[in-house]
């Protein structure tokens, strides 16, 4: 699981420039607390989708299910495994 939060902490940094000094990300750092748009946090649901081969079900798509790093490797794992 550790591996999964790397690689998601990585996609992060990288395509969304996520670094700042105010928050080091780990895996308990809010997703709100990395200032992203509405649009920049679709980008990222995209992004997992095509990088893990996943589908989010859009009751899913909610900050407060999803709000951290910890608990997006969470749902992706499961849904790597099938479990819906």
């Amino acid at each position: 699981m550790k591996d999964l939060v790397e690689r998601l902490i990585t996609i992060l940094e990288e395509d969304f420039d996520a670094r700042n000094d105010r928050v080091r990300l780990n895996a308990e750092t809010e997703l709100a607390a990395l200032g992203l748009s509405s649009l920049n946090l679709m980008k990222l649901m995209v992004r997992l989708e095509s990088t893990f081969e996943i589908e989010f079900a859009d009751e899913d798509l909610d900050l407060t299910r999803l709000g951290r790093v910890q608990d997006l490797a969470d749902y992706i794992s499961q849904r790597c495994r099938g479990v819906a």
